[in-house]
């Protein structure tokens, strides 16, 4: 792209931190760009935490969501991320400072993967030429790529605490991370998840799991009016430039209240100014 910086650069965003990532990559190039990658996903993280809560980032890449969580819960909040990917960790790390420098909680990193159970697998990790440093997937076969730790959601929670919103992007491996969480589903510890699915909802096992436990799973997409949800039985919503993202709650109503306001708090400094004075 003519105009595309050679090399990693530090990008200063709206909240008040900054972030490191390489403009030639798939998400680097979508913030360096446009100032965010998954637009929904980014509003949902603005609309449904407050100041003091706990928010997951499953599939962390670069720190780009942890850090938007991190602004939005404060100083008293609590952020916990995940990512197992060897080559993304010392990049993600340096972002991880750079959160805690601009005065946000520092959020936990676990370098590893969630799956439905605890133990090692391996992980097929991207080339250079791939252009996404996010699309490392998860394998059985002992042959391929790096052994990596998995854990599950309910092996390593702290049932106790209440998880308020939880962002999940783990290429392919969804449903698995929420049969791992079953414990947490069952008794209603997540409020929110967000989460990406390549696969049609009669093809994804994702939206079986969640709906057992009675979740309500409902398409997200954008205008230029703000973000929006609709039923799982409409036609698919999101861009056909972007992936498909899905939330999940078991209080609908809550929803409609957090996206009932139009425009976009992602953008509005004046937003993230009030929330840090």
């Amino acid at each position: 792209m003519l105009g595309t910086p050679q090399g990693n650069v530090v990008v200063r965003q709206p909240w008040g931190s900054s972030i490191e990532l390489n403009p030639s990559e798939l998400v680097g190039r979508a913030i360096w760009t446009t100032g965010v990658t998954d637009l929904v996903v980014c509003e949902s993280i603005c609309r449904l935490l407050s100041a003091g809560d706990t928010a997951y980032d499953v599939g962390a890449n670069i720190a780009f969501m942890t850090g938007l969580m991190a602004a939005r819960v404060g100083p008293k909040g609590i952020v916990e991320c995940f990512e197992p990917n060897p080559n993304i960790l010392p990049l993600l790390k340096r972002n991880l400072d750079r959160i805690a420098d601009a005065g946000f909680c520092r959020p936990t990193l676990h370098e590893c993967a969630v799956t439905e159970r605890s133990g090692s697998m391996n992980l097929i990790c991207p080339t250079s030429s791939d252009g996404n440093d996010g699309i490392a997937r998860l394998t059985t076969d002992k042959t391929l790529g790096p052994e990596i730790r998995v854990v599950s959601l309910d092996e390593t929670h702290q049932e106790s605490k209440q998880i308020n919103f939880m962002k999940v992007d783990v290429e392919g491996f969804e449903a698995s991370v929420f049969r791992g969480a079953s414990t947490l589903l069952k008794t209603r510890k997540i409020d929110c998840i967000v989460f990406e699915e390549h696969r049609t909802v009669d093809e994804a096992e994702s939206f079986t799991v969640l709906q057992e436990f009675n979740y309500h799973v409902f398409r997200l997409g954008w205008n230029a009016s703000g973000v929006y949800f609709a039923p799982l039985s409409t036609v698919p919503i999101h861009s056909i430039y972007e992936p498909a993202n899905f939330i999940a709650t078991y209080d609908p109503h809550r929803l409609e209240t957090a996206f009932k306001r139009p425009g976009y708090r992602v953008f509005d400094k004046k937003h993230w100014q009030s929330l840090h004075h």
